[in-house]
C-alpha cells in the first residue's frame, strides 16, 4: 500500500494533476493544474470550509485555466466583504493581470 501511494504522489507530480488540501482553521491549499474540469474542486473544497475569514493558497498552481478565474470570483460573491484571501502563484498572477482583474477581490 505505501509504495503505491508513493507512486501515486510521484505520478501527480510529475503530470501536474490538480491537488487540493484543506488545513485549520479556514485555508485550501491548491496545487498543480487547475482548468475547467477542474475549477469545481476549488469551488467545493472553499466552500465546505467553515463561516467566516477564508483563504486560498494557490502558490503551488502551475497551471490555471479561466474557469479558475471565474470559480475565485464566484467564490468572492457568495462570502462576506474582504472575507476571501488569495494567496497567487506567479502563472495565476499572470493570468490575472491578462484578465486585467488585478485591482478586483481576492486578487487585490
Amino acid at each position: 500500500m505505501r509504495v503505491r501511494q508513493a507512486y501515486s504522489q510521484h505520478v501527480d507530480t510529475i503530470i501536474g494533476l490538480p491537488r487540493v488540501r484543506t488545513i485549520a482553521p479556514a485555508t485550501v491549499i491548491i496545487e498543480g493544474e487547475f482548468d475547467a474540469n477542474s475549477a469545481g474542486i476549488l469551488r467545493d473544497a472553499v466552500r465546505s470550509l467553515p463561516e467566516g475569514p477564508r483563504h486560498v493558497d494557490a502558490s503551488g498552481v502551475t497551471f490555471a485555466g479561466t474557469a479558475v478565474l471565474g470559480a475565485l470570483l464566484q467564490l468572492q460573491q457568495e462570502c462576506a466583504p474582504g472575507s476571501l484571501t488569495l494567496t497567487a502563484s506567479p502563472t495565476l498572477e499572470r493570468l490575472v493581470g491578462l484578465a486585467g482583474l488585478d485591482d478586483q477581490p481576492p486578487f487585490c
